[in-house]
C-alpha cells in the first residue's frame, strides 16, 4: 500500500485505520505499507524501515527503533514508544483499567474489554519523567521501576534516554526526554536504577 491515507483529512483517517488493524490482525501475510505519516505507521507496523532519500537510515521492530534513543524518530518531538500489553484488571470503583506489560504494570482511564484482551499503548517521551527512588505519595499513577539502557544528546539541552523496565531493566523499553540539567543533577548514566513516571497513556 502506497500511502494510501495521503489525500484524506484526520477525521476520515480515523475511520479507516481500524479497518487496516483488522486485515493486519486476521491476515498472515505480510502487509508492505508506505507512508511519511508518523503516527499512522506507528499504529500498524509490527516491523519499520525508515528512508532518507532512498538510503535506508533504520530498519528493525517496531518497539526497538522506538525506543534507541539515536534513531531519528527519537528525536521528533512527538517521540514515543508502542508496547503490547493486555488486560490485567477493571477496577470499576475509580473508573480504571490495569494493564500488563513487560516490567510492569499500567493503569489507565477504564477500557472496555474482558481479561486478558491485548491493547496497543503508547507512551510519549515528554510524558515520561524520571527519579532516583519512589518518593513521597504523588498524583501520578504510573510510576515504575527500570534502569537507563543507553541516551543519546540531542541538541545542546536535551537528552534522550532509553529505560528497560523492570528492577533489572530487562522489561519493555520506553523512552524518555529529559534536559541536560536533569541528567546531570540526578547524576544518570548507564545502568542507573530509576523510577520512570508515566504522565499519559494513549491507547488504541
Amino acid at each position: 500500500m502506497d500511502e494510501p491515507l495521503s489525500a484524506l483529512d484526520r477525521t476520515t483517517k480515523e475511520e479507516i485505520l481500524p479497518y487496516l488493524e483488522r486485515i493486519h490482525e486476521s491476515l498472515a501475510i505480510p502487509v508492505l505499507y508506505v507512508s511519511h505519516d508518523v503516527a499512522e505507521v506507528e499504529r500498524l507496523a509490527d516491523h519499520i524501515v525508515l528512508l532518507d532519500r532512498g538510503t535506508v537510515v533504520s530498519s528493525g521492530l517496531l518497539r526497538d527503533i522506538q525506543s534507541d534513543p539515536a534513531s531519528p524518530l527519537a528525536r521528533l518531538p512527538e517521540a514515543g514508544v508502542s508496547l503490547d500489553c493486555k488486560i490485567l484488571e477493571q477496577q470499576y470503583d475509580y473508573g480504571l483499567t490495569k494493564l500488563m506489560v513487560n516490567g510492569g504494570t499500567l493503569l489507565v482511564p477504564a477500557v472496555e474489554g474482558a481479561i486478558g484482551e491485548h491493547r496497543r499503548a503508547r507512551i510519549v517521551a515528554s510524558d515520561v519523567s524520571l527519579a532516583r527512588g519512589p518518593g513521597p505519595g504523588s498524583t501520578i499513577l504510573n510510576r515504575l521501576q527500570g534502569r537507563v539502557l543507553s541516551a543519546e544528546r540531542h541538541g545542546l539541552y536535551q537528552v534522550n534516554v532509553s529505560i528497560g523496565l523492570g528492577a533489572d531493566g530487562t522489561g519493555d523499553r520506553i523512552l524518555s526526554h529529559i534536559t541536560r540539567m536533569s541528567w546531570d543533577s540526578l547524576q544518570l548514566s548507564e545502568g542507573s536504577e530509576i523510577v520512570a513516571q508515566i504522565k499519559s497513556i494513549a491507547l488504541k
